[in-house]
């Protein structure tokens, strides 16, 4: 990354560059766009005749500065759980040092050569043995350590390499996403490797602005070239033909890209928004999945273990796709359009999980145990409350409700079962509020994110209980009249009915459903504790077999 030096002399070059050409040669010159002769000249002999009767004042160094911000956001996302890794075509010693400007580690094991070599360290070097060249880094990952998937520096590099080094980390449950130049054709390919690509508009560099075609766009920035952000009557007629050719060029070269990133003041800063607002995306599209699949196998266990005790059918087949498609999906919604970040802590500071076979494994036997802390005994009063409203309105004995001692196809207990699957109906509507509400948050309890706060899943909780007790009078006004017997019950004998253990068991339960959602996210906090524990020490851990102790 560092630039070539310029000397600086005690006379001025401006007559030797515009002087005309060496006697005894052909006159090889040509007229440009802008009406002059353009000469041309053998480079070697002119700066050759440049540095004749100079005296050397000095030099000067040259080296690509990046931004001032730059190591606070990359140290942003380093705390994010986000490796930021540097891959250039330059040296060693070059990489080290704008990866040193930018923030990056550059002390032991920080830099990798994507270019093979033959030569060998002795075992007496003190010097971290790193492997060089892709295969290299293979056998080095297999049979050594990790090291080559934490360093952030790479250098020597190539479009090849690169790719087959993304290729690499991707194998080894790495989720990579490259930010790379619009401009740059060599980076097509590898942003079609990579999980996630950003395309970035370079900055202009003083030679192109110094240019004819820089000149032509009132001496503005390159992309101003590209029609983003110029005024094109400015320029020229040939100027705006390629300036058109180029945006089109830049468009294609960045169909892979999912995101593209104008050129501005604070790039790095609108990439951390959007990771922000993706990871709370995630987190409330997580918990909404899994409160609608929970949701789900708690109504079909109702439905299995009540044909397992010989009850009527809990839920006839209508209430069924009721709840299914209706009820439970707008209870998830109200989880997916709630504001996260209220509701999540320091989101940007949470380490991702690699998501390998181990991962998935624990993360499903976590989601079992989950469900069977926070929803599996609902089953038991929700059968109760069934057998329970059964009874009261045929008015029979406990043992008459089961299937064996009562035929349920007698006109007489049509409307007492309708009656009683309904009120299951609105108690499970009821319990999937109380577990949404739990479900907000996967850490905090409910005293410390405050739900009734959150207005957006107030009104849809709400909203799916009155839904669902309107559905329940329709259901039973609309049935009343046309299963209703001469010495039958009504609709309204039916309410009368319902007993105290009834209401009891039914509106007592969700404060022990409470009790259930405070220990499961005891546990649960526990187990994050000690994974983002152990996350973190491998994230920042950086030495390896070969390093020094």
């Amino acid at each position: 990354n560092s630039g070539g030096s310029s000397s600086s002399s005690s006379s001025s070059s401006s007559s030797s560059i515009s002087g005309s050409p060496s006697s005894g040669g052909s006159n090889n010159s040509s007229k440009g766009r802008n009406g002059r002769e353009d000469i041309e000249i053998d480079e070697d002999n002119l700066f050759t005749s440049l540095h004749e009767n100079q005296i050397f004042l000095g030099i000067l160094g040259l080296q690509h500065q990046p931004r001032h911000h730059a190591p606070e956001f990359l140290e942003l996302f380093r705390k994010a759980g986000i490796r930021f890794t540097y891959v250039s075509p330059t040296s060693e010693q070059a990489t080290k040092a704008f990866g040193y400007r930018l923030g990056v580690y550059t002390d032991w094991n920080c830099c990798i050569s994507l270019k093979s070599r033959n030569v060998k360290l002795e075992r007496s070097s003190l010097r971290a043995r790193l492997p060089h060249g892709i295969s290299a880094i293979k056998k080095h990952i297999e049979k050594v350590d990790n090291v080559p998937l934490l360093v952030s520096l790479f250098c020597d590099a190539t479009p090849l390499s690169t790719s087959k080094m993304v290729s690499i980390l991707q194998h080894y449950n790495e989720v990579v996403c490259t930010v790379g130049s619009v401009l740059n054709h060599n980076n097509t390919h590898i942003f079609k490797r990579s999980n996630c690509s950003i395309s970035l508009h370079p900055a202009v560099n003083d030679a192109l602005l110094n240019s004819n075609k820089a000149f032509a766009c009132s001496h503005k920035s390159w992309f101003g070239a590209l029609g983003w952000g110029t005024d094109q009557n400015s320029m020229s007629g040939d100027w705006v033909q390629e300036a058109r050719a180029m945006q089109q060029v830049a468009s294609l070269l960045s169909t892979p890209c999912g995101l593209n990133l104008p050129r501005g003041d604070y790039p790095l800063y609108s990439l951390l928004c959007v990771i922000q607002r993706a990871r709370h995306l995630l987190h409330a599209a997580g918990k909404s999945v899994q409160l609608l699949v929970s949701c789900n196998i708690l109504i079909h266990l109702v439905l299995v273990v009540g044909n397992c005790l010989f009850l009527p059918p809990v839920l006839s087949g209508l209430q069924t796709l009721w709840l299914v498609f209706i009820m439970i999906p707008l209870s998830a919604a109200s989880i997916i359009h709630t504001r996260q970040s209220s509701l999540i802590k320091n989101i940007m500071s949470t380490i991702p999980a690699k998501h390998d076979n181990k991962l998935r494994h624990a993360i499903l036997v976590h989601c079992i145990e989950y469900f069977c802390i926070r929803l599996l005994p609902s089953v038991i009063p929700l059968l109760f409350v069934f057998w329970s409203t059964l009874k009261n309105t045929m008015d029979v004995p406990w043992h008459k409700v089961f299937v064996s001692n009562t035929s349920y196809s007698d006109p007489k207990a049509q409307l007492p079962l309708l009656f009683s699957q309904n009120v299951v109906a609105f108690f499970i509507v009821l319990y999937t509020a109380i577990h949404s509400m739990g479900s907000l948050s996967r850490h905090r309890h409910v005293h410390e994110f405050r739900p009734w706060e959150q207005y957006r899943w107030l009104v849809l909780s709400l909203f799916s209980i009155v839904l669902q007790v309107g559905y329940m009078c329709c259901s039973l006004l609309m049935a009343g009249s046309d299963l209703h017997v001469p010495g039958g019950t009504s609709v309204l004998s039916c309410i009368r009915s319902l007993g105290i253990e009834m209401y009891c068991v039914g509106f007592i339960w969700p404060f022990a459903m409470c009790g259930l959602e405070w220990w499961a996210k005891e546990r649960r906090l526990k187990s994050y504790t000690l994974l983002q524990k152990r996350l973190k020490l491998g994230f920042e851990t950086r030495l390896g077999a070969w390093s020094p102790k």
